[in-house]
C-alpha cells in the first residue's frame, strides 16, 4: 500500500489533509479498552472513587471544589456554563489545565509519596515546537514529561520546546459542530503523525480533542491510529479524572518515551546499542521516518566510544520478520557453505569465500531495543498497548464530505461519521512491530558518489553480489542507489557493497510475510510494480495457435527483479547526469541550461526530459507502468540512444538502452514457468559497467532535468 507521503496532498505541501485522505478511516474503540489497553494504571495507592470523592470537596479553604457533584447534572467548576458562552478571550485549555492540577493534588493529598512526571502546559501563540522534521502547524497543549535530559530540560528553561518535550496533544474547540470536530481531527491526525516523525526517541503518543464538553481520546504508535468513543467530560467526569491521574505520574516509558536515545542538542543524539554508547554526528537518511505506520527507518553517522566513525539504523519491522542482521547473516552462511567450484559461469570464480562476502554490509552490533516498562522487556507496539485484540473493534471513524447541512446554510464543509464494520477490523494491516537498531560500517552511498568511475565500479561489484545471492537462493527485493555503499580498498580502487537486507527472502519461501515488496518507486522492476507476468505483445494480425491449456504459476519475485532494478540505477545515471573531464570517448556536447518552458529547448533535449519524467517521475502513485514498460520492451530505444549520445558513448547507450533491456525482457518472457536468470547476464552487466567505469571524469547533473 502506498504511504500517505506519495499522495499528492502530501506533495504539495497540504500535510494534514493528506494524512487524512491516507487513514479514511481509524479504529473507534470504547473508553474502557482504551484506558485499561492504552494507558498506563493508576498509581497501586489510588483508586478511582477516592479521587473522585477528593475532587468534589474544596482542595483549598475558600475555595469550590473542582467537581460538583450537587445537582443531577454534575460539571467541573469550569464549565458550569458551555465554553461557547464564555468570554472569548478565555482560552478554553486553561481550564482543562486547572481540571489536570486539581486531578494531580487530590492524588497528592491522598498520598504524599506520589511525584508528578507530567503536567499539562497551553502553547501560546507565538510559540512553535522544534523537531527533526519542521511544521507549521503545533497543537493547543501538550503533556510535557519531566527528566528529559539535560538538553531538553535547558530548552523549555529558555523557553524553546520541541517535539520531544509532547507525551500528550491536545486540539480544542468552543463549539461542538460537525467543521469543528473536523478541524480538530485533520489537526490531530497530523499532529499524531509529525509527533512519531519528528521525534525519534517516540515509541508511541496519545492525543485528546475537546469540543465544547464533547471529548475523545487518541494514540498513535508505529502500528496503528485509533480514537475513542465521544464521552461528554462533565457526564462522564470519571474517565478525564482516570486519564489525569493515569499520566501525571506515569514512567517516561508510559508516557511513550525511549530511554536509550537522548537528544543531547539541536540536531545530535546518544543512542545505546547492545549495551554500547554511540554520539551520532549527522543524519544520512531520514526520508524514511516518513512512513511512521511502518518501518519509519533513520540512518545516522555516529561514533563510537573509542571515536571509530559508524553508521547506526533504527528501524521498526515486523515481529514475523527476521531482522537485517539475522537476514545477512544467513545470506553470508549460504555464501560460505555453496559449492562455488560447481559454478562454471561464475564472473569472479578467482576469489575467495572472504572476497565473496567482503561485497556486503558488514554489521558490527544488532539488537531489538528494550523497555523499562516492565524492565527489561523487548520494545514492540503490540506489547505498548498490551496485545490489545483489534479483531473486537465494531466502529471505525469515517472521513467523509456531504454538500450540505441542516441549519448550516449550505455549507460545504466536511463532516466526520461513525459507522459499523464487519469485525475482524483490518486485523492483518496492524501487526505488531519490534524496534530494532544495527551498527553498520560507514560507507558512502551511490546517491553521494560522484566520481564516474567510482560509480560504474559500484554498480559492477553489486551486479556480481546479486549473483552470490541467486547462486544460494536468495533475493534482495529492493535495489536501489541509498542501498549501494562504495568503500576504499587497500588497493586504491573502490568496492560496492550491497545493503539494506530487511525485504530478503529465500526464492522458494512461500509464507506470506511481505510475499511482494514495494521497493523503491524509481527504480522497481516492472514485474514487481505490475505484481504480474510481462508478456510479448502479438502483432494484432496473428492468430493465437491453439495449444493444450497449461495452468500458469502464481507471479513471484525472481532473481531477474534485482538486476532490472540494477539496470533502471543505470538508466538513471545516464538520463540524470553527463560526466565532466572524462579521460576518453566522451562526446563533448554542452548540456542546455534550465529553462522557464521546455518549448525553447531543443528537440532532443525535450525527448530527454519526456521519457526521464515518464521513468523517474518519483511515487509510485505518479509512476507510468506503461511508459516504463515500453521502454523495457525497446520501445523508445533508438530515440532515447540518438538523445543520450549528446554527453555518453553512443555503444555504453546502445548497451545500456537496448542490449541489457532485451536480454531482462527475454528472461520473462520465456521463463514464466522456470525463471532462472542466466548468468550471462550478470555478466553483460558487470563488462558494461566495467567500459563505462574507463570514462573516468566526474558526474555532474543536467541542469535542465528537476
Amino acid at each position: 500500500m502506498s504511504s500517505w507521503d506519495n499522495t499528492k496532498d502530501y506533495q504539495d505541501g497540504n500535510l494534514s489533509t493528506a494524512v487524512v485522505e491516507y487513514l479514511r478511516e481509524v479504529p473507534v474503540i470504547s473508553i474502557e479498552d482504551y484506558l485499561d489497553f492504552f494507558c498506563p494504571p493508576l498509581p497501586g495507592s489510588l483508586d478511582l472513587d477516592s479521587i473522585v470523592r477528593r475532587l468534589s470537596q474544596p482542595l483549598e479553604p475558600g475555595v469550590e471544589a473542582a467537581l460538583d457533584l450537587s445537582t443531577s447534572t454534575p460539571s467541573w467548576r469550569w464549565y458550569r456554563n458551555p465554553p461557547e458562552k464564555q468570554s472569548p478571550s478565555e482560552p478554553q485549555v486553561s481550564s482543562f489545565q486547572e481540571i489536570s492540577q486539581a486531578v494531580i493534588s487530590a492524588c497528592i493529598e491522598l498520598d504524599d509519596a506520589l511525584h508528578p512526571t507530567s503536567r499539562l502546559r497551553c502553547l501560546g501563540e507565538g510559540e512553535e515546537l522544534k523537531g527533526d522534521f519542521q511544521s507549521s502547524h503545533k497543537p493547543d497543549a501538550i503533556h510535557i514529561g519531566a527528566d528529559l535530559g539535560e538538553y531538553l530540560s535547558a530548552e523549555e528553561q529558555r523557553g524553546q520546546l520541541w517535539w520531544d518535550h509532547a507525551a500528550v496533544l491536545y486540539e480544542f474547540k468552543k463549539r461542538d459542530s460537525d467543521a469543528d470536530a473536523l478541524d480538530d481531527i485533520a489537526k490531530m491526525t497530523w499532529s499524531l503523525v509529525q509527533k512519531l516523525r519528528a521525534d525519534p526517541a517516540c515509541r508511541f503518543v496519545r492525543g485528546c480533542t475537546v469540543e465544547d464538553t464533547g471529548t475523545r481520546f487518541w494514540y498513535a504508535d508505529h502500528s496503528v491510529m485509533l480514537v475513542t468513543e465521544p464521552i461528554d467530560f462533565n457526564k462522564q467526569y470519571p474517565v478525564l479524572v482516570s486519564f489525569f491521574a493515569r499520566l501525571a505520574f506515569a514512567s517516561l516509558s508510559q508516557l511513550g518515551r525511549d530511554s536509550s536515545i537522548e537528544r543531547i542538542s539541536s540536531s545530535g543524539f546518544r543512542i545505546c546499542v547492545s549495551g554500547k554508547h554511540y554520539t551520532t554526528q549527522r543524519y544520512l537518511r531520514k526520508a524514511g521516518a516518513h512512513k511512521v505506520f511502518g518501518r519509519s527507518a533513520r540512518v545516522w553517522e555516529a561514533s563510537d566510544e573509542d571515536g571509530q566513525t559508524v553508521c547506526i539504523k533504527d528501524y521498526w519491522l515486523d515481529d514475523d520478520r527476521p531482522s537485517e542482521s539475522d537476514i545477512l547473516r544467513r545470506i553470508l552462511a549460504a555464501i560460505s557453505e555453496h559449492p562455488w567450484a560447481t559454478e562454471a559461469e561464475d564472473p569472479r570464480a578467482e576469489l575467495s569465500i572472504e572476497d565473496r562476502q567482503a561485497y556486503f554490509v558488514q554489521i558490527f552490533a544488532s539488537d531489538v531495543v528494550q523497555t523499562d516498562s516492565p524492565p527489561g522487556s523487548i520494545d514492540t507496539t503490540g506489547r505498548m498497548h498490551n496485545n490489545f485484540d483489534f479483531s473486537q473493534v465494531q466502529q471505525q471513524l469515517s472521513l467523509a464530505d456531504f454538500k450540505s447541512a441542516e441549519g448550516r446554510g449550505g455549507s460545504d464543509a466536511p463532516k466526520y461519521t461513525s459507522c459499523e464494520v464487519t469485525p475482524p477490523f483490518r486485523v492483518a494491516s496492524i501487526a505488531s512491530r519490534a524496534h530494532h537498531r544495527a551498527v553498520m560500517k560507514r560507507g558512502k552511498p551511490l546517491y553521494d558518489v560522484k566520481t564516474s568511475s567510482h560509480v560504474f565500479t559500484a554498480c559492477a561489484d553489486v551486479a556480481y553480489a546479486l549473483f552470490l545471492m541467486r547462486c544460494v537462493g536468495w533475493a534482495h527485493r529492493d535495489i536501489s542507489p541509498g542501498n549501494i555503499l562504495v568503500f576504499p580498498t587497500t588497493e586504491g580502487r573502490v568496492r560496492g557493497v550491497l545493503a539494506d537486507f530487511e525485504y530478503s527472502k529465500r526464492f522458494d519461501d512461500n509464507s506470506p510475510i511481505h510475499p511482494t515488496c514495494a521497493g523503491t518507486p524509481n527504480f522497481i522492476a516492472v514485474e514487481v510494480q505490475k505484481g504480474d507476468f510481462l508478456r510479448r505483445q502479438q502483432p494484432p494480425n496473428v492468430k493465437k495457435r491453439k495449444t493444450a491449456h497449461v495452468p500458469e504459476p502464481p507471479w513471484t519475485f525472481c532473481a531477474a527483479h534485482d538486476l532490472e532494478s540494477l539496470w533502471w540505477i543505470l538508466v538513471w545515471v545516464l538520463f540524470r547526469h553527463y560526466v565532466r573531464n572524462a579521460q576518453h570517448g566522451l562526446p563533448h556536447e554542452e548540456p542546455p541550461a534550465r529553462s522557464s518552458s521546455r518549448h525553447n529547448l531543443d528537440a532532443k533535449t525535450q525527448l530527454h526530459l519526456r521519457v526521464y519524467d515518464q521513468l523517474f517521475s518519483g511515487p509510485f502513485a505518479s509512476h507510468s507502468y506503461a511508459g516504463r514498460s515500453d521502454f523495457l520492451r525497446g520501445i523508445y530505444a533508438e530515440f532515447t540512444v540518438n538523445a543520450l549520445s549528446r554527453y555518453w558513448p553512443e555503444k555504453l547507450c546502445e548497451t545500456v538502452c537496448e542490449d541489457l533491456p532485451s536480454e531482462i525482457y527475454n528472461v520473462y518472457d520465456t521463463t514464466v514457468i522456470a525463471r532462472s536468470t542466466p548468468p550471462a547476464l550478470y555478466r553483460n552487466v558487470m563488462v558494461a559497467c566495467d567500459e563505462a567505469a574507463k570514462l573516468g571524469g566526474v558526474l555532474e547533473e543536467f541542469p535542465f532535468v528537476k
